[in-house]
């Protein structure tokens, strides 16, 4: 009986590790897709901006940092994917800043 326990626990942890490697080779491919294009590239460059991913962010009022902090957040998730996708992604969305502009 408590060897079937963890068994089923195994799996389930085996499961849940295969469903998000799915969805994480999801996401690198979405972001190989809009690399492709200098529309995809624009609008990286936008989240990126939006999200302040570049830029030190102080807020004196706390609750205004937390926010600002969760757009950041989102950010860095966001070049990780790029990084993961493909370590010149973050090279050529700088260097096409000027071509790509739609």
């Amino acid at each position: 009986m408590i060897d079937e326990l963890f068994a089923q626990e195994n799996t389930e942890k085996i499961q849940a590790q295969q469903q998000g490697q799915v969805l994480e080779e999801r996401r690198l491919q979405a972001i190989n897709i809009l690399m492709e294009t200098p529309t995809g590239r624009h609008f990286l460059r936008w989240i990126l901006t939006e999200c302040r991913a570049f830029d030190a962010v102080y807020q004196s009022d706390p609750y205004a940092l937390y926010f600002a902090e969760g757009k950041r957040h989102l950010g860095m998730h966001i070049l990780n994917l790029l990084e993961k996708a493909a370590t010149k992604h973050l090279v050529t969305l700088t260097m096409t800043k000027g071509e790509d502009n739609v």
